[in-house]
């Protein structure tokens, strides 16, 4: 059952963080650094919905996140909580970025783009609206400022009809990354 590990990772962490105590994330492996490597940290938040586990990173003093699934093992140390004066829950947009500084954006997807973002991010099922043409889907909702994941989406699959309605903010950003694009 694939289930299993995921949840016996949650539980552990839950327990940790009830127990304010540190955790050894044993054989994360890490998108950033290309590497994989054990993580001491203090769990303060863990949502297997979203597959995130905000902490507090207790090597490199800052609080960060990480996807559970990425965790091979979850031991709980002896150690108790030492910052946790630094533990800030941050808000997770429906591309799985952790970032308290969000907009509201807006999209009209075809047929094929909406199935492809929700394929690709399942998360964004629930901000997905009909509209009067049953050919197009409104795409709704709040997503860091930075438009991780939503730019890499409308870049990769321009071709399927991806129209930015809102904000101004995002179509900048877009024309800029094509910009700096070589060809």
């Amino acid at each position: 059952n694939l289930r299993k590990p995921h949840l016996a990772k949650v539980d552990l962490l839950e327990q940790a963080k009830a127990e304010k105590k540190q955790v050894l994330l044993e054989g994360y492996r890490s998108s950033n650094s290309n590497m994989i490597a054990d993580r001491v940290v203090e769990p303060f938040h863990v949502s297997p919905a979203e597959d995130t586990l905000q902490s507090f990173d207790a090597e490199k003093r800052i609080p960060r996140h990480f996807r559970i699934s990425r965790i091979a093992r979850v031991r709980i140390l002896d150690q108790p909580w030492r910052f946790e004066g630094h533990h800030n829950i941050q808000r997770t947009d429906c591309f799985r970025i952790v970032n308290n500084d969000q907009v509201n954006v807006h999209l009209r997807l075809s047929v094929g783009a909406c199935n492809e973002l929700v394929e690709r991010y399942p998360l964004t099922k629930s901000y997905i609206l009909e509209t009067s043409d049953p050919h197009y889907f409104d795409f709704q909702c709040s997503v860091n400022s930075q438009f991780f994941g939503l730019s890499n989406f409308i870049l990769g699959f321009y071709h399927l009809d991806i129209e930015v309605i809102a904000p101004d903010s995002l179509r900048d950003f877009l024309r800029e990354e094509v910009g700096k694009m070589r060809f």
